[in-house]
């Protein structure tokens, strides 16, 4: 087949002889080998190999064959030479291709038979030529697919060729010689094919020189050509600069232009696995292989552009008949990288969702697709292409096109890759229709709007939802809920795409539909206002003030929607009294309470008064603020107050909703609210003062915080408010504590606090009694106004016998200290309190201990000071050391004690005292006496 006479050389170096015979010539060459006496080792006389001997028993080449070689005497220690033959014919089996392209139909190796089959295109084709191979072995058939480009070397060329193989013809030979080193030469481009007919490329292809080299191509082709090789066979020289290898390369463009062309044309037809055939464009130059860069170079990527610019080898994506189709570069467009990842997954529908110029990435393949785009080959599809196509139904037909389950993530993947994009500034305002709407069709972000973020919390509230929904415009204008709420739940942290989608408020929904309602409402939004308030009491109780109207009667006329804090809050949710003391407003309807059957009244006046601008109605008072210098708070607090130090550097603050500077002091004061003030500022009514007392009982409590002034400042070296309070009581205080407003349960009044009392007294029978709840009085005495203060106390004596047997603790004490200390020395005095403490159980017996009578209260009688070992007649008799030291018991008893005495143990006294109790009790009462 031709190999020169470096490959011979190669070849020659295994073996000691070789006999050449070759038309008349017959001769052999010997390398003679001396065997070293000492060590063993083997001298080979390499002169041999360049002295030829006349042989003329060689034999004969084969029929058809022009030259024979035999070569004898393997050198020890290698391997078989059937193993250096399967080392060239490769794994792959690589050589046999083009042993078939130069004519051989047969190879016999070993045991093995190839026969060779080669289809070769017409001469006048530039196209394809398929190699078959098949083997002796079973499962030994091979394929391959060749393309061939012929040229004529040029003048720097043949120099080239002529300077590597050193030949410097006689004038005799120059014709002949110059003559074959300027013939035309071939360049093949091959590749395996699988079963089916279908390429599959190397990673890098193989430099052959019929025979192949070490060196691997950025190619997923294998080159045959006339390479200049060194002297190993395996490197080739010097491919920058030199004019032979140059036009070498540059048959490969037209190589792949008809590689390619093949491709597209046969490859579909064949097997799904055609595609793989794009592997055979060149990849990425390896930075470590220095031989790579020529792929790089301007002049191969031109040559390679202009050879397939025309071409129409791009596949487009699969259409609705499976047919494919195919598209030149120059009309071709490629996807920006983040769309082309997501068209690279499985059934994504790229011909639905790109035109018909949009390349599949997916069946190009990375490798190609990479190459194509380092070269500027193949364009990538810009914002405005985009945008048009997409101007129609492109992307809804897309979407219908999955079935339905699958239809929001494929969107979401598509918006997820469109975010992808705006990293890029011609990206970044890329507005495409692609998003679907509430009325059933598409629209772009520049024309869309979004439901507040919150809809989904009045998914159970149809009603609502159907009111609100208008507010947000029309839904040609706004993204469908159904995706946006599937992106929100699934993916919600792939929504950037819709980020500069204006999103409503639900509040902003909210006041525009109220502003809408007239006041004078309809029976037919009744319904829908109800609803609404109940599910924000039920559902949304943390954002009440989206309740910005309620509805209300007013004196019997139809329903009214008015703001909140224009109306008042009475019955049923509250007392009725507050209709009264807000007579010019309508009260709030009580169709809520009808209309929501699970709730009681006291659950809705809850929610209304807990409101930022809940109705009127509820007792409070009303702050105010005054702010002042150090000299005037100093004046207003008196007693020799001093006011605190302020910050220097000037700051505002707030306090309590109020602001001041850090120059001032801020006083805060309660007061009543006006329809009490109202109630106070004329003689109050026995009716006025029964509704002031109610209205005050509905909120009392907690009003201790509010019964002394306050004042904040900024101090000296500080940066926040500090408050204080003063030692003044506020204007609330006053006025109960100062008008009259109270009547008796006879009706006599009005009293003010002092004159009347909070609850009954024995000891002043005649004393007026206020009517007021246990709780109300607790908070205004809490707060410092204080019942009877100005009603003469009963004679000590007197208040000891009646209030005595019912006062426990510091009370009791204090009745009997001062009984005792007013009698002084006056012995009828004396006399009268000790009666009084003989005869009247005032001392609570110790804790744990039972009396044999069962009193819980025994009288002075009953007491000793000890029991000094005697018997305490089952707890008839108590002694004074029973109590614990410093108790308001022993306090008692030593005040008892040291005015009248007591004895050191039962006595004759207590001890009779005790049998006239058994007798008068026991049922045997004469046997006990006898």
């Amino acid at each position: 087949v031709g190999f020169m006479g470096v490959g011979f050389k190669a070849v020659f170096r295994s073996f000691e002889r070789v006999h050449v015979s070759s038309g008349d010539w017959r001769f052999k060459l010997q390398v003679p080998v001396v065997k070293g006496e000492t060590f063993g080792d083997l001298q080979r006389d390499w002169i041999g190999a360049v002295l030829p001997e006349w042989d003329d028993g060689a034999s004969t080449p084969s029929e058809g064959m022009t030259c024979r070689f035999h070569l004898t005497g393997r050198l020890a220690g290698l391997l078989s030479p059937q193993s250096d033959f399967e080392a060239v014919l490769g794994d792959d089996k690589s050589l046999l291709p083009l042993l078939a392209w130069r004519g051989v139909k047969e190879v016999e190796l070993g045991t093995n038979n190839w026969l060779l089959e080669l289809r070769k295109a017409a001469e006048h084709e530039r196209g394809a030529s398929e190699v078959g191979a098949v083997g002796d072995g079973e499962g030994q058939s091979r394929r391959w697919v060749v393309f061939c480009s012929q040229y004529t070397p040029s003048r720097d060329a043949v120099a080239r060729f002529l300077e590597h193989r050193q030949l410097s013809p006689t004038p005799e030979e120059k014709e002949r010689v110059y003559e074959e080193a300027s013939r035309a030469r071939e360049v093949l481009a091959f590749t395996p094919l699988d079963g089916s007919g279908a390429p599959t490329p190397p990673h890098h292809g193989v430099a052959f020189a019929l025979l192949p080299t070490a060196v691997s191509l950025p190619l997923g082709l294998h080159i045959q050509a006339d390479w200049l090789l060194v002297i190993n066979r395996q490197e080739i020289m010097q491919l920058d600069g030199n004019a032979w290898h140059r036009e070498i390369l540059a048959q490969i463009p037209r190589l792949l232009h008809d590689y390619l062309q093949w491709l597209v044309s046969v490859g579909p037809k064949r097997s799904d696995a055609w595609t793989n055939g794009f592997d055979a464009l060149p990849t990425a130059i390896r930075e470590d292989i220095k031989g790579d860069a020529w792929v790089a170079d301007a002049a191969f990527v031109n040559a390679a552009k202009e050879s397939l610019r025309e071409l129409p080898f791009l596949p487009l994506p699969s259409g609705d008949d499976d047919a494919v189709k195919f598209v030149s570069p120059e009309r071709a467009r490629r996807l920006p990288a983040p769309l082309a990842k997501m068209m690279s997954r499985e059934r994504m529908k790229q011909g639905l969702l790109f035109g018909s110029g949009v390349v599949s990435g997916r069946s190009l393949g990375d490798r190609a697709s990479q190459w194509l785009q380092a070269i500027e080959l193949l364009k990538e599809l810009s914002p405005d292409e985009l945008v048009a196509d997409w101007g129609t139904e492109r992307v809804q037909t897309w979407y219908e096109a999955f079935v339905p389950e699958e239809r929001a993530k494929a969107l979401a993947d598509l918006l997820e890759s469109l975010a992808e994009l705006h990293g890029r500034e011609e990206w970044s305002k890329c507005s495409p229709v692609c998003l679907p709407t509430e009325a059933g069709g598409w629209g772009s972000r520049d024309s869309v709007s979004r439901f507040p973020r919150d809809w989904a919390v009045l998914t159970n509230e149809p009603l609502v939802q159907a009111a609100l929904k208008p507010f947000a415009g029309p839904g040609e204008e706004l993204v469908a809920w159904v995706f946006d709420a599937w992106l929100a739940q699934k993916r919600s942290d792939r929504q950037h795409y819709l980020e500069e989608v204006e999103v409503w408020d639900l509040d902003e929904l909210v006041t525009a539909w109220w502003d809408s309602l007239p006041e004078s409402i309809g029976e037919e939004a009744v319904p829908v206002v109800v609803a609404f308030t109940v599910w924000v009491r039920k559902k949304q109780s943390q954002r009440k003030g989206l309740v910005e109207k309620v509805l209300c009667v007013n004196e019997g006329a139809a329903h009214l929607l008015v703001p909140a804090d224009a109306c008042v809050l009475a019955d049923p949710y509250a007392s009725s009294i507050r209709r009264t003391l807000y007579p010019a407003i309508p009260v709030v309807s009580g169709v809520y309470l009808a209309s929501d059957g699970g709730s009681s009244a006291a659950d809705w006046r809850a929610f209304f008064e807990s409101m930022d601008n809940s109705p009127c109605g509820r007792f409070k008072f009303a702050m105010d603020g005054s702010r002042c210098s150090g000299p005037q708070l100093e004046s207003l607090v008196g007693n020799e107050f001093s006011a605190p130090a302020q910050r220097s550097s000037y700051m505002t603050e707030r306090f309590l909703g109020l602001s001041f500077g850090s120059n001032e002091y801020l006083v805060v004061d309660w007061k009543l609210p006006e329809p009490a003030l109202r109630l106070l500022e004329r003689p109050v009514t026995a009716d006025g003062s029964r509704s002031l007392v109610e209205w005050l009982a509905e909120s009392c409590g907690g009003w201790r915080q509010m019964a002394k002034r306050k004042f904040a400042f900024i101090p000296f070296g500080k940066g926040k408010v500090e408050e204080l309070d003063l030692d003044l009581p506020t204007s609330w205080t006053q006025a109960l504590g100062n008008t009259a407003w109270l009547f008796s349960s006879p009706g006599d009044g009005p009293f003010r606090p002092r004159d009347i009392l909070q609850a009954p007294d024995p000891s002043r029978p005649e004393a007026p009694v206020a009517m007021l709840p246990v709780q109300l009085v607790q908070s205004l005495a809490d707060a410092g106004v204080k019942f009877g203060g100005d009603i003469p106390n009963a004679p000590t004596i007197v208040r000891v016998k009646t209030m005595g047997p019912i006062s426990m603790g510091e009370d009791l004490t204090k009745l009997v200290v001062e009984a005792i200390e007013q009698a002084g020395e006056d012995d009828d005095q004396l006399s009268l309190v000790k009666g009084v403490l003989d005869t009247t159980p005032l001392v609570p017996l110790p804790p744990g201990f039972v009396a044999v009578d069962g009193a819980a209260r025994v009288a002075r009688g009953r007491l000793v000071r000890s029991l000094c070992g005697r018997s305490a007649l089952g707890n008839w008799v108590i002694a004074a050391d029973a109590y614990q030291d410093g108790s308001p018991e022993q306090r008692v008893l030593d005040a008892v004690d040291t005015a009248f005495g007591f004895s050191d143990g039962p006595g004759a006294e207590q001890a009779m005292d005790f049998l006239k109790w058994v007798w008068s009790t026991h049922p045997d009462a004469e046997r006990v006496r006898q």
